[in-house]
């Protein structure tokens, strides 16, 4: 169990009999938030008390019930949920809701500025659904404005926009402008009905409020923006914001006149509905949800480069050298353990003492094709190997009965110069048959 704090007498003690308060969680001039934790559930939610000072105040008291009372009846994810009512010991009423984490929307746009237009689009959708939410049952917000948008991150880490003190903002605020005891906004994003007829306060200031916070979330600052509070309101009520596009210059033309029309005094021109300008908002951000932002979202820590992915060009050469290696190496392989039979030579013409062709070799016998003559003769030189020469042929049916046997060749007189006077010897060559080779008969000798 927690132990009273002597600063804070509330801490540690227990509300209603089933809230336990842990912590404070932040204090203002309306009231102060504590962190409580119920006696059976393992849940944290919040306790929001009523300031001491109001607590003696019976139309407080009266405003703080009903307006929790109509709260806890609207059910809506963009709304903050109220689960009970209790009274402390002294009489002070508190309210207990949901525990929210993360930081309202005044604190984003102090960081960040303008946000990006995806970003505003989704929030503003938001808020507009929730607000319709409560027009519908009656409820109307009267002090919208970004201090009381919340942007609460779930256990998946998915934020959403909540709207805050629905309603019980109207009590009394830090920054409440007050004409007695009624409460009439936040002079920034007050309507000019609140402005100037208090008492004509309706739905139509939520929009006008909406409308304004749009203006801020896009540019980074008020629409009315003024060193005083009486120059806001006159502003507001004679006066026109600063034109969007000179602080944002890739405003899309649907929105800027979105946002013309909504802000107007006309009331021919003015939107009055928030589900008419939740309607027409969508429309205006359509044509630049995929528009990349202008101004950085925040100064955050630049991303890692980003990896570009190979292409396929790329991924699919070295995959097709690797494999016409692969092939080349198969087919080396496989010649060396198959040589392949030298081709046989073509026919060569022969002289009519050539001797008859003879048959080709069979694949594989070594010795009948080391026997074929060379196809190219050359002249006899001195250590040079023998060379086939014209044999007068022998009785063949192969070479024709007309023709007179020719003279041989003789070298050529420059070889005949440098040649011995000896005749030239002829290696002997043995016809290739397939019975049994013959013995060569060398020709008579040339003449020198």
């Amino acid at each position: 169990m927690v132990s009273a704090d002597p600063i804070d007498p509330l801490i540690g003690t227990t509300v209603g009999g089933r809230w336990q308060v842990v912590r404070r969680i932040g204090r203002g001039a309306m009231g102060t938030i504590y962190e409580v934790s119920h006696n059976r559930l393992p849940r944290s939610f919040a306790l929001k008390t009523l300031h001491p000072r109001l607590a003696g105040e019976g139309d407080a008291i009266a405003r703080f019930r009903r307006e929790a009372d109509a709260i806890a009846s609207l059910r809506h994810p963009n709304i903050v949920e109220i689960v009970d009512w209790e009274t402390l010991p002294d009489g002070t009423p508190c309210i207990v809701m949901e525990l929210l984490r993360g930081e309202d929307l005044g604190t984003r746009l102090r960081r960040e500025g303008p946000l990006p237009w995806p970003v505003i689009g989704r929030i503003a959708d938001e808020i507009l659904a929730a607000l319709s939410v409560a027009h519908r049952a009656g409820v109307i917000h009267r002090d919208l404005k970004p201090a009381n948008i919340f942007l609460a991150l779930d256990d998946a880490q998915v934020e959403r926009a909540k709207l805050l003190d629905f309603g019980v903002s109207k009590v009394r605020d830090a920054e409440t402008l007050q004409t007695g005891d009624r409460a009439l906004g936040t002079p920034l994003y007050m309507s000019p009905e609140q402005a100037e007829h208090a008492a004509e306060v309706g739905p139509e200031c939520d929009a006008w409020a909406a409308a304004a916070i749009l203006y801020e979330l896009a540019t980074g600052h008020a629409a009315f923006a003024a060193k005083s509070t009486p120059a806001i309101l006159y502003r507001i009520c004679h006066g026109r914001p600063d034109p969007l596009q000179l602080a944002r210059p890739d405003v899309p033309p649907a929105f800027r006149e979105l946002i013309d029309r909504a802000l107007s005094t006309d009331p021919e021109r003015r939107l009055f509905d928030v589900d008419e300008l939740r309607r027409e908002l969508a429309t205006a951000l359509a044509t630049a949800a995929s528009a990349a932002p202008a101004v950085p979202a925040s100064p955050a820590v630049p991303a890692s480069p980003a990896v570009r992915p190979r292409s396929r060009a790329r991924v699919t050469l070295p995959a097709a050298v690797l494999a016409v290696a692969a092939l080349a190496a198969l087919l080396i392989a496989q010649r060396l353990r198959h040589p392949a039979s030298p081709p046989a030579p073509s026919p060569a013409v022969l002289s009519p003492h050539a001797s008859p062709a003879a048959p080709s070799p069979k694949a594989g016998d070594v010795r009948a094709s080391a026997q074929l003559p060379a196809p190219a003769p050359a002249p006899p030189r001195s250590g040079d190997a023998p060379f086939a020469v014209s044999v007068p042929p022998k009785a063949s049916a192969a070479a024709p009965a007309t023709r007179k046997p020719a003279a041989p060749s003789l070298p050529a007189p420059s070889e005949r110069r440098r040649a011995p006077a000896a005749p030239a010897r002829i290696k002997p060559a043995e016809s290739p048959s397939p019975e049994a080779p013959k013995p060569f008969e060398p020709p008579p000798p040339l003449a020198p």
